[in-house]
């Protein structure tokens, strides 16, 4: 039988070197392709380890500008704590968006980031320039009749009929939850107004509340000196609307005594001034901070309660809230 030529034996083991060959390529891209697989995971979490740092400084940032308003808040206290009531308490403050690089200039060390593109705002509010849904309920939990009445002429005014009972049923629901530890089914207790749409309110029903109504920790009266005239009218018995609204006008040199009022004859002589419920100076105030940062926003809000007066005047938190966001 004739032996395989040299050359066909060489055919014959052609193919397997090609096959080796190819192996060893497909091998090579798919070690490529697991090394640029790794590459661009470290490299997006470089990335979001630089985004989530950005977005810790902007709320650090927020935080200082926001204890650096409960200082100045306190320092206004001490200032005018014993001022004659006719003179304006400053709380209606609000500082006009402006960079941080500006605020940080005065650094002694040149250390501030003078190419920081970050901008700050804030404001001050007189916590006790609406009604108070929290007046509703006396100490032992029981439901105020006056201060029933009293937000019910609240929302025939403002053309929400029916939202009262909505809200004083909420209420009266979460409050009955969280004396048993909130069991099964029981609503949760709001603890600021935004948190009212858990009740049931939409957005239009809350944005028509908003100017006149708030949820404070506490029982407070409303400032005649502050206050729109709806939450006027809820809170002193024996006023219509228009004598409301006629002291809203009258105030502009700010009401002393709250009995200058049947004096001046803005109010009739049945109308009833209970201090409990109306008040001509607020020690309930709002301080809030916003910081601007890129495309990103942080808020953060806190209700100050000022006590003493003079140099012993203070400025205690009694919450605080810090709202993430996009910017506009």
């Amino acid at each position: 039988m004739p032996t395989p030529s040299p050359r066909l034996k060489a055919g014959h083991r052609r193919p397997q070197r090609h096959a080796s060959r190819g192996a060893a390529i497909l091998l090579a891209m798919l070690v490529l392709t697991l090394v640029a697989t790794v590459a661009a995971a470290m490299v997006w979490q470089q990335s979001r380890a630089v985004e989530v740092e950005g977005a810790e400084r902007a709320r650090a940032q927020a935080g200082w500008m926001l204890t650096s308003g409960i200082d100045f808040a306190r320092e206004v206290v001490r200032r005018y704590a014993d001022a004659d009531p006719q003179r304006d308490q400053p709380w209606d403050v609000a500082l006009a968006e402006t960079r941080l690089s500006t605020l940080l200039a005065a650094d002694p060390d040149r250390n501030a980031d003078t190419d920081l593109e970050a901008f700050l705002s804030g404001q001050v509010e007189d916590a006790q320039a609406r009604y108070n849904l929290a007046n509703l309920f006396r100490d032992d939990g029981s439901l105020d009749p006056l201060e029933r009445a009293a937000l019910k002429r609240l929302c025939e005014a403002l053309g929400l009929s029916g939202v009262d009972e909505l809200l004083v049923a909420g209420l009266q629901q979460a409050q009955a939850g969280a004396g048993t530890g909130l069991a099964p089914g029981a609503a949760v207790p709001p603890g600021s107004f935004a948190q009212l749409r858990w009740l049931g309110l939409d957005d239009a029903t809350l944005a028509t509340l908003a100017p006149h109504v708030d949820l404070l920790p506490r029982r407070s009266p409303v400032n005649l000196n502050s206050a729109t005239a709806p939450a006027i009218y809820a809170a002193i018995d024996g006023i219509d609307l228009p004598t409301a609204g006629r002291l809203v006008r009258q105030r502009q040199n700010r009401f002393a005594r709250l009995e200058q009022l049947k004096e001046e004859r803005l109010v009739p002589d049945s109308a009833r001034l209970d201090p409990q419920r109306v008040t001509l100076r607020s020690t309930l105030v709002t301080v809030s901070a916003t910081v601007r940062y890129e495309d990103r926003t942080l808020t953060e809000r806190a209700l100050l309660e000022v006590t003493g007066g003079g140099a012993s005047a203070r400025a205690q938190v009694l919450r605080r809230e810090r709202r993430p966001g996009l910017a506009g």
